[in-house]
Parts: structure tokens; sequence; C-alpha cells
């Protein structure tokens, strides 16, 4: 394993991360409100999730491969591994995990 290959894994580890963060402050939100968690009513924590969510809509909007995906891929091609995304992030990946199960 290279440099490079360490390089896309940590990409992608900040990926997921990324979008559980998108789709699990959405969900901790809610459940958060109705039980009165006082962490979902942080302004910091709120406007943090409120551009994550419209950073990935301006992205479906205008078309654009997120630039982790990007990132990750031109990291793995250097790194030898001859591997490129035939869409984007999530086909890839989930369509990967599902296959393996």
């Amino acid at each position: 394993m290279n440099i490079y290959t360490l390089l896309a894994d940590f990409i992608l580890m900040v990926h997921f991360a990324f979008v559980a963060f998108v789709v699990a402050g959405f969900i901790l939100i809610w459940v958060g409100f109705f039980l009165r968690w006082s962490f979902v009513r942080d302004t910091r924590f709120r406007l943090a999730h409120l551009l994550a969510m419209a950073f990935v809509l301006g992205e479906s909007l205008l078309g654009l491969i997120c630039p982790l995906t990007t990132w990750e891929e031109q990291l793995r091609l250097r790194g030898g591994g001859g591997q490129s995304y035939a869409g984007s992030f999530m086909p890839h990946w989930l369509g990967r995990i599902y296959s393996t199960t």
C-alpha cells in the first residue's frame, strides 16, 4: 500500500463521515426536537448541517460530482489501483457493499 492509496482511503472515510453527518443530522434534529435535546438547537450545529445540505443540493442541481469523489479517484489512479467510478460516490460504494452481502 502506498501513500496515494492511504490518502484515497482517508478521503473515502471523510466522505462517508460527511454523508453520515447530513443524513444522521437530519434525523437527529427531528428526534432531538421532540426529546428536547439541547445540542440540536445549537446554532453552530444547525448552521453546519444546513451548509452541508446546501452543498449537496447545489451539487445535485448543477449536476456536479463531489470534489471528494474526484480527489479519491485521482489518488487511487496514481496509487496504481486502476479503479475508476462509473458514476458518483454513493452508487459506486453502495453497489460494492451490497454485492458482497
